[in-house]
């Protein structure tokens, strides 16, 4: 089986960690950015490790005057990138995939029924991200979750800025609500149960992180439905509509930069759908759900071939 870290490890390229999401403060997002540009210009291989926006990479590269070489997990095609900096995406979840395509063929579903279905969706947002705990806190005061099974880690209450239906009175606090069992350390473990949920609803609501900010980063959490062959609405910015077109997938889901007013505007009108409307969309996504699912197989070749063609780029 190939590896990305291995061989990454054996390029002795020795790189400096720069982590912007570690923390939601952006004073010290951008300290971690100028410690970045500062180690770049002396020379150093930089490593953005997890999630980095558009606007953080474009910071950077405006900073840097040197020549050398970045370690980015995905680069979209839409991000300008100066010729002086070499980029080697290292796909941070490119050693769970073998895995993750083995067990998508017997995961995957076919042929499903509204009438087999108990929710109308399932979503499940992890902690650390204001505008995702701000989402979820919507979906409850707006009683989707009613009918939605909806997973989430404990948030303060939120406020939105624009509030354009006038929400923000009926933001709350929220407990967590988690899926049991949770399997700290065995990654295909919490797929299988999130995958048995998953199964249970017409569609994945899939919501990644920071994604009003245009980030690059798509992970294994994003990939539930297609191992499971269920229909998403995707909350995809630019840049991740453009990685995942570029991975060959079909896309349903946000187009717009309103992707929280967009989504719940969405599923207000798929929750007041009748059973026969609801199994018509359901058949109507089959063709993307089959393509999506065949393309999903191809993705451990084409992403180490992605890789490599990269390092050697540089």
């Amino acid at each position: 089986m190939n590896s990305i870290r291995k061989h990454l490890e054996s390029q002795n390229f020795d790189p400096e960690i720069c982590h912007p999401y570690r923390t939601l403060n952006h004073k010290d997002r951008y300290q971690c950015l100028d410690q970045a540009v500062a180690s770049f210009e002396k020379g150093k291989t930089i490593k953005f490790l997890d999630v980095i926006t558009r606007e953080e990479w474009q910071y950077f590269c405006e900073h840097t005057t040197a020549v050398g070489r970045v370690l980015i997990n995905m680069m979209p095609a839409i991000w300008q990138v100066p010729s002086r900096i070499q980029v080697i995406e290292h796909f941070l979840f490119f050693d769970y995939l073998d895995e993750l395509v083995d067990y998508s063929k017997t995961a995957v579903q076919f042929h499903r029924q509204i009438t087999d279905q108990q929710t109308r969706c399932f979503c499940a947002v992890g902690g650390g991200d204001y505008d995702r705990a701000n989402l979820v806190q919507s979906l409850y005061a707006l009683r989707f979750d009613q009918d939605m099974a909806l997973y989430h880690t404990a948030s303060e209450q939120t406020h939105s800025q624009s509030d354009p239906w006038q929400l923000n009175p009926d933001l709350h606090s929220l407990p967590p609500r988690q899926l049991e069992p949770y399997h700290r350390w065995d990654f295909m473990a919490n797929v299988a149960v999130l995958s048995s949920h998953v199964k249970q609803t017409d569609l994945e609501l899939v919501v990644p992180n920071r994604f009003p900010h245009d980030p690059n980063q798509i992970t294994e959490k994003d990939l539930l439905s297609v191992v499971t062959g269920v229909p998403a609405y995707r909350m995809y910015s630019a840049s991740l509509r453009s990685i995942w077109q570029e991975l060959g997938m079909r896309y349903t889901g946000t187009t717009t930069d309103r992707a929280t007013a967009e989504t719940l505007e969405w599923l207000s009108v798929y929750h007041r759908l009748s059973g026969s409307q609801r199994q018509r969309w359901q058949d109507q996504q089959g063709p993307e759900v089959a393509h999506n699912h065949r393309q999903f197989q191809k993705w451990p070749a084409l992403m180490y071939d992605r890789y490599l063609e990269s390092v050697r780029r540089s």
